[in-house]
């Protein structure tokens, strides 16, 4: 696992390890272990974007709408 590819990862599944691939699992963590700096901003950029993503919320249609 290169930072790069660790970057695609968590832009394209998010922060959570639990939404990455099965078979990349093991080694984004050891990159994340290792504290590759790299890897680390990348992780920090997608729990940022997840927070945003997360804390967004749609308003129910009015009655107009219906």
């Amino acid at each position: 696992m290169t930072p790069d590819r660790f970057r695609r990862l968590t832009e394209a599944y998010g922060a959570s390890p639990e939404r990455w691939p099965i078979a990349e699992r093991d080694a984004a963590q050891a990159l994340l272990d290792a504290r590759d700096p790299q890897a680390l901003a990348a992780l920090a950029d997608a729990r940022a974007l997840d927070g945003l993503l997360d804390a967004h919320a749609v308003a129910a249609p009015g009655d107009a709408l219906a």
